[in-house]
């Protein structure tokens, strides 16, 4: 089912548990927003874990095997509130906040369940609009496809004649029966005549056992090729390292060949717009760490009374030519005290110039009394490079905070490595 902005599918998968690799290549190949599930198959309240999607089901309870049961998972950054329903089907929906609000409904009605269309018109009524109901309701009927009417058929037959109700499937069969190859459309879709014209309905290739085992084939010769292809690519490439190689793409090309990703998407809603654009997201965070930070969290009686002449009062403090601690801590730094301080650096991150902890701490001897010298310049003259007070900041998600808004989290800045840490101990 695809709007302009919106990929959600339906799929009646008849257990989670032995479909994982199915739904990651659905995943993987049409990327959608929502997928809603049907016969799940989950155990009490349970829902399986999808990466990068925020999930919710109703399972069937008080059954002597897992059976049945729905699931509605929502990629992450979508704002959503779970809808409550009143009804003896399996039926769970939830409202998503994009652009505009859009409920999305799910149902599973095996073919042992007997319904009449008021029980569906109840869960309607119960449904803020606009809304899509996507289901397995084991109905036939030659209206969508299907070579006879069943009674189940019939019911949503009725619920289709109301005039503000749409059904967007064509023709297109959606099951395959196993036993006989007979081909049938019974996961069918509802909605508003108001929103049917913006709704493009089709049925996906259909991943038979078959093609799927050879599709497993093809990925582990195409790992077997990656590895070999990484392996030969760092062979090259550490045999063309020099000293005039750049640091940034040094690094790069160890973390692309590790697998690692660093970059992870960030999507700020507010009352008025919602982007995942990098530069948007960075103005709209620095904007909040800046405000967070600035004279504008202060009363102005404050500023002028106490912040500012505290600010313009130079500090004074005595120094005694006999007290050891003073004399210590005023002396210059010492290539002891600078060796002691560097192995007490763990940190792995670099700084904006790419310049681990690990390369001064394997410096050799002569360029660690050029940066022992230079820290004691500083030392002395209390003067700092304007380019050792640039930082990297990093938004780090604040556990149990909203995600999609700027308060939900907090700066990390990274330094460079070389401006050192405080060397006197």
């Amino acid at each position: 089912m695809i709007d302009t902005h919106l990929n959600i599918i339906q799929w009646n998968l008849n257990g989670f548990s032995k479909k994982r690799e199915e739904i990651g290549f659905l995943i993987q190949e049409y990327n959608p927003e929502i997928i809603c599930l049907q016969e799940t198959n989950f155990k009490e309240n349970y829902v399986a874990p999808i990466k990068n999607y925020n999930g919710y089901s109703k399972n069937r309870q008080g059954a002597d095997r897992a059976s049945g049961g729905i699931a509605i998972y929502i990629k992450s950054y979508i704002l959503n509130t779970t809808i409550n329903i009143q009804s003896e089907i399996e039926v769970l929906a939830v409202q998503v906040n994009l652009k505009e609000k859009l409920t999305i409904c799910n149902i599973y009605l095996p073919n042992q369940k007997k319904f009449s269309s008021s029980d569906i018109d109840q869960i309607i009524q119960q449904l803020p609009t606009p809304y899509i109901i996507f289901g397995d309701f084991n109905a036939h009927s030659s209206l969508w496809g299907s070579a006879k009417t069943d009674p189940s058929g019939k019911e949503i037959e009725k619920l289709l004649e109301k005039v503000n109700i749409v059904l967007p499937n064509d023709v297109s069969p959606t099951h395959i029966n196993i036993a006989n190859g007979n081909l049938c459309c019974i996961d069918l879709t509802l909605c508003p005549s108001s929103l049917a014209h913006r709704l493009e309905w089709k049925v996906l290739p259909h991943l038979l056992s078959k093609n799927f085992i050879e599709l497993k084939k093809i990925r582990a010769k195409s790992k077997f090729l990656i590895k070999n292809s990484k392996k030969e690519s760092w062979k090259k490439f550490t045999c063309s390292i020099n000293n005039k190689t750049n640091l940034k793409e040094l690094w790069t090309k160890i973390r692309s060949l590790k697998g690692l990703n660093r970059d992870q998407e960030i999507h700020i809603t507010d009352e008025h717009t919602s982007t995942s654009l990098p530069e948007e997201v960075a103005q709209k965070i620095g904007s909040f760490f800046y405000e967070n930070f600035s004279n504008s969290i202060y009363k102005q009686k404050f500023i002028d009374e106490i912040k500012i002449p505290a600010e313009n009062t130079p500090i004074q403090f005595d120094t005694s030519l006999i007290d050891s601690d003073q004399i210590s801590l005023n002396a210059t730094i010492t290539l002891k005290e600078m060796n002691l301080a560097l192995s007490k650096c763990k940190s792995k991150s670099p700084g904006p110039v790419e310049i681990p902890y690990c390369f001064l701490q394997n410096l050799g001897s002569s360029a660690k009394n050029y940066l022992l010298n230079l820290y004691n310049t500083i030392w002395r003259t209390g003067r700092i490079p304007d380019e050792w007070k640039k930082g990297i900041i990093i938004p780090i998600h604040k556990p149990g905070k909203d995600k999609h808004s700027v308060e939900g989290y907090r700066p990390i800045t990274l330094h460079d490595k070389s401006n050192g840490k405080n060397n006197k101990q």
